[in-house]
């Protein structure tokens, strides 16, 4: 979102409010999403070796660190080569112009946007933003949505789908309930 704010000239103005409201929302999401789903057990590094089921202690940390990054990263790899061949294939062009038929749809496809785990998401929801597409309370909405590769990590990870399955839900329904806030104050940036 940033780099494409700034290489088309955006008022500078323009970028810290967005950030600020990003910022803010997140704060309060964090905050109450603490209050409402306290873990009693938090994953430990123990937890993600015995998931992968291997032999960390015999390597030592930097050695297993870098194997766990590399397995993290190939999965990442092939999941963002399918995603972006998926978008090209589909086209940036195809996909703004689903979103832009019917608001209360856009609203709702827009944070859905959001949740595909890589830059093309934000790239095309700042796109519809700038090209006047969508109001910033939806560009808002879709970014929050956008977690990067997180949730490809997420899944990767947590053995429990369930949960990480909530995760994505609730994530898609904060970003869709702050489209729908923001979109009710009138949000203009």
């Amino acid at each position: 979102m940033l780099p494409l704010l700034l290489s088309h000239a955006a008022d500078p103005l323009k970028i810290a409010k967005i950030v600020g409201i990003k910022v803010l929302i997140a704060v309060i999401a964090g905050i109450v999403t603490s209050l409402l789903f306290r873990k009693k057990r938090r994953a430990t590094i123990s937890d993600a070796c015995e998931n992968e089921n291997c032999s960390c202690e015999e390597h030592g940390i930097f050695v297993s660190a870098l194997l766990h990054t590399g397995n993290v990263a190939l999965f990442i790899g092939l999941v963002t080569l399918i995603l972006n061949g998926a978008v090209a294939l589909l086209g940036e062009d195809t996909i703004q112009s689903f979103l832009s038929l019917n608001p209360v749809l856009t609203l709702l496809c827009v944070p859905l946007v959001g949740l595909i785990p890589n830059c093309a998401a934000s790239v095309i929801i700042t796109e519809m933003y700038l090209g006047g597409m969508i109001p910033a309370s939806l560009l808002i909405a879709g970014l929050c949505a956008n977690s990067g590769v997180a949730l490809l990590v997420l899944f990767k990870n947590d053995p429990d789908r369930k949960e990480s399955f909530f995760t994505v839900v609730y994530l898609y329904g904060l970003s869709v309930l702050t489209g729908i806030i923001l979109s009710l104050t009138g949000l203009r940036i």
